[in-house]
C-alpha cells in the first residue's frame, strides 16, 4: 500500500487568504467593540435642556375662551381624575392598574375590537 504524501497537496492561493481572514475575524470584532466603547460618552441630564413650551399655560392668556372650553371638556371625562384602577372579570382574580393617560385625541383613545 502506498503512503499518502501530504506535501503534494496544493491549495489555490486565495485559500490561504481566506484562512487568515477567518482567523483574524474575532480579533477585528473585539477591536471594533473596544473602539465603540471609547467613542461613546456618557449622557448627563445637565447636558440636555428642555426647550418645550407649555401650550396650555400659553392658551390661558392667548385664548381664554378656548381654554375654558378645554377645561369643561376635561371635567366631563368619566373618571378623569382616577389614577388607581381595579380591573375585574367574573372567575378571575382582580388586577390593579396605577397610572394615568393624558391624551384626548380620539385617534389614540379609540380601542380596537377585543381590547
Amino acid at each position: 500500500m502506498k503512503a499518502y504524501d501530504q506535501s503534494k497537496i496544493h491549495f489555490p492561493p486565495f485559500i490561504g487568504l481566506l484562512f487568515w481572514i477567518a482567523a483574524s475575524l474575532p480579533l477585528v470584532l473585539v477591536a471594533l467593540l473596544c473602539a465603540a466603547f471609547l467613542w461613546l460618552t456618557p449622557v448627563r441630564a445637565s447636558d440636555l435642556a428642555c426647550t418645550g413650551t407649555d401650550l396650555v399655560e400659553a392658551m390661558k392668556t392667548s385664548d381664554p375662551i378656548r381654554y375654558a372650553a378645554l377645561e369643561k371638556e376635561a371635567a366631563a371625562v368619566p373618571n378623569g381624575n382616577g389614577v388607581f384602577w381595579k380591573v375585574e372579570k367574573a372567575g378571575l382574580k382582580p388586577s390593579y392598574l396605577l397610572g394615568t393617560m393624558h391624551l384626548t385625541d380620539p385617534r389614540v383613545l379609540k380601542m380596537p375590537a377585543g381590547a
